[in-house]
């Protein structure tokens, strides 16, 4: 019998009693949230804890899927040493489980690296092989004498190390356009394009700081290829906005002199643009003014920015989703945070996709606005031809709600072929307190349901219905939204939905009596869309928009054929069919601004009322209230409400940060504190089961190296998996052998006449429990530095002969764009211990560590143990039915 099939007939009980999944891989699987922003490690400045996050912007390390950046803009010194917003940073390398976080170089924070402007924001994050940016905008708030400002962009080398920060920043930022007097440079977007007509690479060097605080000069050859910007600049003067393009192909050694995109009216304008080939599109809203309706405009380059065509209208008198922010000085009886309506653009290597948000009409074809009748929004899209030209005319709803709801302001992105789209939704908001007023049936409850489906927006607003003494009294509706998202693909001038859509933003679930003697599964958490956090607690702020990122980039070489020079090519569109593995799967990351952690006062009595703000003074110090802070009440002046908070901070599994004792009036003393925490929220959108590995990046030469190969298994059922190598490194079929690739250790030396003899373990079984991941060894030897090894992965879960079908794929070393291994210092690393030694000496475990004394009855007494802890009823059978553990 061979190897294999004793490996399978040991598995054979376990294939008894695994469930195959029938979950079809066109719905959109969102995996569990995760919160971006981490911690921040020992040595970096942290600031404020639990203050406000929002408007993030992430990418995926191409050479490293898993390894996940963010940067958003951040309050957490701007009552502190920074002293205004910035943007933050943060990353993780297991694939979101875990982020660590630190602000990019540039504030007031360091005044070595400072560009001298007041406060950073509006990031937009981009990776490519080897290194990432992040465009933002800087300047300088015209209440404190700032002029100017400017379009900055902070580059990141991409270190090959396994753990801690894998990005090392560039010590300064780089400057991509320097605006004057009073125009101000606004909404940021760009463009990573590869020059796929005529690859290659060009030489990049950087002053960055690495892991040890040291300063380092760093080399690296990264892909030719074009970074284009493209952003707003409004003028005052004239009360337009002009759209400016500019773009380095050097990694910022220059930037061309900015073209002009468009001048349109409106202010915080948003462009969204992306690129099939050479052929640019830039897509934007222009405003109704001067006798312009709102319209969808289209601006098309044919050679990747350097010219650029004139506007044309897409879409005209579009019913628009706007909102101001609120409450207004004319009108403090609703609070809701602002938007406005702009469009996003993707591709999908053959055709563009534009998505933006559009009232209901009235059957007359007019905007459903007046007060008295609803008036939702829908998330639609148009489908634009190759050439950016051609668009389609019928906007197509991307997710359908005959009911009541919301939807608004929409991101897509695509890969694969495949493209993802994510917007807020207000449904279950809308359904839950239709489902409460209902039940209450009655009059007051029947007009105060007219009155919810009557606001045109997403607000909050107290509806009266108090009568002398009380008349204050009356419904609150304070209202949530949700992050939903839907996969689709572009068929022709339409769209076809793959599965139907799901809800990306879920919430901690807690066990609560039904009234009926029983449980029910509820979730304690919800996302509070119109929190007053904002202007010293005045208006409410969830961010102009969101971000959804996947894969920009593959790696494409033939294993079968390694004579033949790999290269990079852009992944939004499919694999070519004669490529290995073309049917892969997209991954997509979505993250938000979200409220949940919001804990405390964060609501006044009424919606006009403002929550009051001091901030607890240090042990020692004056109190001074600041002219933006409201004073607390009269009857609680000794105990004002404050907007910081103490947290446990361990930074690391290893780390015990105890909290030290706190001056009166802190979070943990004054029960009514407020901790007005927003942070990035996210999640990996993925629609089947994936392989990775947590750095497949190490670098060979004569030395052993092990990638640890992870299998996830995202379904409600367990799974088995064979991992097969797919191809032996160059140097394996030599005589003598300087290579090979196995998923046993031993041989490891070439020196070894075993490595000569000894034939590789090609393929491994491995077991995966339902929501569970399991990892294995693979070991590699190679003399060379680079030498690329597949492993595919395959799903033997339903097949007793054990070929299964192929699920994904892993290729370990196959890219140098990060540079060599390195160590926590910085250096390179040359030695890799697999088996170390083992201390067990008598003094390490002697007898007093062990006496009796610690394990005697009354340790374990039978009062820790009795029978009402463990009673019948917390065990029923409803509890282990046999549907939960059938045969």
């Amino acid at each position: 019998m061979s190897a294999r099939a004793i490996r399978l007939l040991a598995f054979v009980q376990l294939l008894s009693m695994l469930l195959v999944s029938g979950t079809t891989w066109a719905q959109s699987y969102v995996e569990e949230n995760s919160n971006a922003v981490g911690r921040t490690p020992p040595g970096y400045y942290r600031g404020i804890p639990a203050m406000q996050d929002n408007e993030a912007s992430c990418a995926l390390n191409p050479i490293l899927p898993r390894n996940l950046v963010c940067a958003w803009n951040a309050s957490g010194g701007s009552d502190d040493a920074i002293g205004d917003t910035w943007l933050r940073f943060s990353e993780s390398l297991d694939g979101g489980r875990r982020f660590f976080n630190r602000y990019l170089n540039g504030s007031n924070l360091d005044p070595a690296t400072s560009i001298g402007q007041q406060f950073g924001a509006d990031p937009v994050m981009m990776c490519w092989p080897g290194g990432c940016g992040t465009v933002m905008l800087a300047a300088t708030r015209a209440e404190t004498g700032g002029t100017g400002g400017g379009i900055y962009i902070q580059w990141m080398v991409d270190l090959n190390v396994e753990s801690g920060f894998r990005k090392a920043f560039k010590v300064s930022l780089d400057q991509v356009y320097r605006s004057t007097g009073s125009k101000f440079a606004d909404k940021p977007h760009a463009l990573y394009m590869l020059d796929e007509n005529n690859p290659g690479t060009v030489a990049v060097s950087f002053d960055v700081q690495m892991p040890d605080g040291s300063v380092q000069t760093i080399t690296r050859d990264w892909p030719k290829a074009r970074i284009l910007v493209v952003f707003a600049l409004f003028n005052p003067s004239k009360n337009d906005i002009e759209i400016l393009s500019t773009y380095t192909d050097n990694y910022g050694g220059n930037w061309s002199n900015p073209k002009q995109v468009a001048v349109t009216s409106g202010r915080d304008q948003g462009v969204s643009v992306a690129a099939i080939g050479d052929t640019v599109f830039y897509g934007f809203r222009r405003f109704a003014n001067q006798g312009d309706t709102d319209d969808l405009m289209g601006v098309v380059s044919n050679d990747r920015g350097a010219r650029i065509g004139k506007p044309f209208v897409i879409a005209e008198d579009l019913c628009v989703y706007d909102v101001p922010t609120l409450p207004a000085v004319e009108d403090s009886t609703l609070a809701a945070a602002r938007t406005n309506d702009f469009p996003w653009v993707s591709q999908d290597g053959s055709r563009f996709i534009m998505v933006y948000s559009e009232r209901r009409r009235s059957a007359d074809g007019g905007c459903l606005t007046d007060l008295s009748q609803p008036s939702d929004s829908r998330i639609v899209a148009l489908v634009g031809s190759a050439n950016g030209r051609n668009w389609s005319t019928a906007p197509i709803e991307i997710d359908p709600n005959p009911d009541h709801g919301f939807q608004f302001m929409p991101v897509v992105d695509c890969s694969l072929g495949i493209c993802q789209v994510a917007w807020w939704d207000s449904r279950r908001d809308s359904q839950r307190t239709r489902a409460f007023l209902e039940a209450q049936d009655n009059a007051v409850s029947d007009a105060a349901l007219a009155a919810f489906e009557s606001v045109p927006i997403l607000a909050d607003f107290h509806f009266p219905f108090g009568i002398e003494p009380t008349p204050n009294l009356g419904y609150q509706f304070r209202r949530t939204a949700d992050m939903f998202t839907r996969k689709v693909r572009l068929v022709g001038n339409g769209i076809e939905p793959l599965g139907a859509s799901t809800r990306a933003s879920r919430y901690r679930l807690g066990l609560y009596p039904d009234g009926d003697g029983g449980v029910q599964l509820i979730e304690r958490e919800n996302n509070p869309f119109n929190v007053k956090a904002y202007r010293s607690n005045s208006v409410p702020f969830m961010s102009d928009y969101s971000s959804m990122t996947s894969v920009k980039h593959r790696y494409v070489f033939n294993p079968s054929d390694l004579s033949v020079p790999p290269y990079w090519e852009n992944n939004a569109g499919p694999k070519d069919p004669a490529l290995p593995d073309p049917d892969e799967e997209p991954i997509f990351w979505l993250s938000w601004t979200d409220s949940r952690n919001q804990r405390g006062a964060i609501y006044t009595y009424r919606i006009d009322g403002r929550p009051p703000y001091a901030r607890t003074p240090e042990p020692g110090s004056i109190s001074v209230l600041r002219d933006d802070e409201e004073p607390a009440p009269a009857d609680r002046a000794d105990d004002a409400l404050t907007a910081e908070s103490v947290e446990d901070f361990n930074p690391m599994p290893d780390l015990c940060t105890p909290v030290a004792p706190q001056a009166a009036g802190s979070l943990f003393l004054a029960l009514n504190n407020r901790v007005k925490d927003s942070d990035i929220y996210g999640a990996f959108i993925q629609n089947r089961t994936t392989a990775w590995s947590l750095n497949p990046t190490k670098t060979l030469g004569l030395i052993q190296r092990t990638y640890l190969i992870v299998v996830d298994n995202d379904e409600e059922s367990g799974k088995l998996f064979r991992l097969e190598i797919a191809n032996q490194p160059v140097g394996f079929d030599d005589d003598p052998k300087t290579a090979r690739a196995s998923w046993l250790q031993l041989p490891y030396d070439p020196a070894e006449p075993d490595f000569q003899t000894v034939a590789p373990v090609y393929d491994t079984l491995e077991a995966v429990g339902p929501r569970s991941s399991a990892s294995v060894a693979l070991f590699v030897v190679s003399d060379e530095f680079v030498n690329p090894v597949t492993v595919n992965i395959y799903d033997i879960t339903s097949d007793p002969a054990g070929i299964g079908s192929l699920v994904d794929s892993v290729t370990v070393n196959g890219a140098i764009e990060a540079g060599p291994l390195l160590n926590a210092d910085g250096s390179p690393n040359t030695f890799e211990r697999h088996n170390p030694l083992v201390y067990a000496p008598d003094y390490d475990n002697p007898d007093h560590y062990n006496p009796g004394h610690y394990t005697f009855d009354q340790a374990n007494p039978d009062q820790f143990n009795p029978d009402q802890y463990n009673p019948d009823q917390f065990n029923p059978d409803l509890f282990n039915p046999d549907l939960f553990n059938p045969d």
